[in-house]
C-alpha cells in the first residue's frame, strides 16, 4: 500500500492533527523510557558505590583482623592463607577497576563518535 493510499481517508487537517497526536505520544513514551534508564541508572549508581566500598574497605578489616589475631597469639603460618585471599581481593579489585576504566573509555569513544558523526551528517 503507498503512503498517498494509507491517508487518503484523512483531509489535510486530519491528517495534519494525526501526525500532531503521533508526535505527541512519541514524546511521552520517550519521556516514560527516560525517566524509567534515569532511575536504573541512578540504582546501578548506588550499588555501584556499595560495592566499591566494601572492595576498597575489606583488605582494611582483613589486616586487622590479622593483627588482631597475631595479637592473641596465632602464628603467621596459622594467617598464611588470609595472606593469600587479600592478595587475591586486591588483585580482583585491580582487574576490575581496570575493566569498568577501559569500559567507561569504550563507552565514551563510542559516544564521542556518535555525536560527531551526528554534527557532521555523516
Amino acid at each position: 500500500m503507498r503512503h498517498e493510499e494509507y491517508f487518503r481517508p484523512y483531509s489535510d487537517r486530519q491528517l495534519l492533527l494525526h501526525i500532531i497526536k503521533e508526535i505527541n505520544n512519541m514524546s511521552t513514551n520517550i519521556n516514560d523510557a527516560l525517566v524509567e534508564l534515569t532511575s536504573a541508572v541512578q540504582n546501578e549508581t548506588t550499588v555501584d558505590q556499595s560495592v566499591l566500598t566494601l572492595i576498597n574497605g575489606f583488605p582494611a578489616l582483613l589486616a586487622n583482623a590479622v593483627a588482631t589475631a597475631l595479637a592473641a597469639g596465632a602464628t603467621p603460618a596459622q594467617l598464611a592463607a588470609f595472606d593469600t585471599l587479600a592478595n587475591t581481593i586486591s588483585t580482583n579489585a585491580t582487574n576490575l577497576q581496570n575493566a569498568v576504566t577501559a569500559s567507561t573509555n569504550a563507552s565514551s569513544n563510542v559516544a564521542n563518535s556518535s555525536a560527531n558523526t551526528a554534527n557532521t551528517g555523516a
